[in-house]
């Protein structure tokens, strides 16, 4: 089955980012940045486009 890059749960969103070379995301990593202001859906699920964007701003900004 194919998932959704717009609706993707953290563990389904750290699975992907792990077989992209991700050492560092988890699911308890994406909790932690959703913690933090990462964007979610209304279903509590997370764009892929929208999480990634989110990163590079928080990268950017030094936190």
């Amino acid at each position: 089955m194919q998932k959704s890059l717009t609706s993707l749960t953290p563990g389904d969103l750290a699975n992907l980012l792990q077989a992209s070379g991700s050492r560092t995301a988890s699911p308890e990593t994406i909790a932690r940045d959703i913690a933090f202001g990462a964007p979610v859906n209304a279903d509590g699920t997370l764009h892929f486009l929208h999480y990634v964007a989110w990163l590079l701003k928080e990268q950017h900004h030094g936190n």
